[in-house]
C-alpha cells in the first residue's frame, strides 16, 4: 500500500516502528517492496551512534541486523 501511494503521488511515504521491531520491518519490506524501490532509513537520529542510508529494497535484504533494537524512520520512495 506505501509503495502504490509513493508510486501513484510520486511523494515519499514515512513510517516509524517501535524498537524492537524495526529489523523486521526492514526484512518485510526488503522483500515485500519491488526490488527497485528505495528505502531510507533513519536510525538514532540525534545520537551519537546514527545511522541514515537510502538503499534499494533488494539492497537491504539481509541487513535487518544493523537496526536491531533501535528507533528507526523508514521512508518509501521510488
Amino acid at each position: 500500500e506505501l509503495e502504490k501511494t509513493a508510486r501513484r503521488d510520486r511523494a515519499t511515504q514515512l513510517s516509524i516502528e517501535t524498537p524492537y521491531r524495526s529489523a523486521a520491518l526492514l526484512d518485510a519490506l526488503a522483500t515485500t517492496l519491488t526490488p527497485d524501490t528505495f528505502i531510507s532509513v533513519g536510525a538514532d537520529l540525534s545520537l551519537p551512534s546514527q545511522l541514515i542510508q537510502t538503499r534499494r529494497a533488494k539492497a537491504w535484504r539481509g541487513q535487518s541486523e544493523v537496526l536491531k533494537d533501535r528507533l528507526v524512520v523508514f521512508g518509501i520512495g521510488i
